[in-house]
């Protein structure tokens, strides 16, 4: 398990791909403060909406910065942030009502930018737990067998983003790996052709 939560490739993965799960987590942020204001239904919700952007803001302020002075951040540390990313998103889905709330949009971004970074196994959890959550909220709120296939339609386009996004890690990953293997062969052939060239002049 420690392998697979800290081993060299997975680090290597979350330093490539850690820019677009900042990026997402401001999309969230900016676009869900805009969205909270727009036509907030009371001012407590308001409040809370405002608060709970503001907290994941300051989170991902401090892992921007962290990319920023080229500080790697700790595994652990990245993960937990992506598991706040959908507990935030879950928490304002339901304080809009559930089902009808929009803002289960926001699910798109988070699970794309962790699905680019994480392993496939952290990918899968974390895929799981957000549609299990919305699920229940989902199935809580609905109120007709239309809003229920809809609902169903929303989740199997999350397992599809997250199937996507990891696939093309895989692919990323290779790429590298092959870039790596290759890389000191391409080195040392071209050290030979420099040192014939010296040899050659010097004759």
């Amino acid at each position: 398990m420690q392998q697979l939560l800290n081993g060299r490739a997975v680090v290597d993965d979350l330093l490539h791909g850690q820019v677009v799960i900042i990026v997402a987590r401001w999309i969230l942020v900016l676009t869900g403060l805009i969205l909270a204001m727009w036509n907030p239904a009371s001012l407590l919700e308001l409040r809370i909406e405002i608060l709970v952007l503001l907290c994941l803001a300051v989170v991902n302020f401090y892992l921007h910065l962290h990319l920023i002075v080229k500080r790697h951040s700790q595994p652990l540390i990245v993960y937990a942030a992506s598991a706040v990313d959908l507990a935030i998103v879950t928490l304002l889905i339901l304080i809009q009502g559930g089902y009808d709330s929009h803002l289960y949009i926001f699910y798109f971004p988070a699970v794309l930018g962790y699905a680019l970074s994480f392993p496939r196994v952290l990918t899968a959890l974390y895929t799981v737990g957000a549609i299990t959550a919305y699920a229940f909220i989902g199935a809580a709120t609905v109120h007709s067998a239309a809003g229920l296939q809809d609902l169903v339609v929303r989740m199997i386009m999350l397992v599809g983003i997250a199937a996507c996004g990891s696939l093309y890690l895989g692919i990323e990953a290779d790429r590298r790996a092959e870039h790596v293997e290759y890389a000191p062969d391409a080195q040392t052939t071209q050290f030979s052709d420099v040192r014939e060239g010296r040899v050659s002049q010097w004759s």
